[in-house]
């Protein structure tokens, strides 16, 4: 069936939510790659990344 979808295509990508009770712990950090979401546990010095 051709609906004029490429389903490799990817769509418009949107934010995703943070509506988790972890990120109460954790601050978001600015990152160069809008692609990429870095945070930091507030209590701890570890970074964790993804993309």
């Amino acid at each position: 069936m051709d609906n004029g979808f490429n389903e490799y295509e990817s769509g418009l990508k949107r934010e995703k939510s943070t509506t988790s009770n972890v990120w109460d712990e954790m601050t978001k950090l600015e990152c160069e790659n809008k692609d990429e979401l870095k945070a930091q546990f507030s209590c701890l010095k570890n970074y964790f990344g993804a993309t």
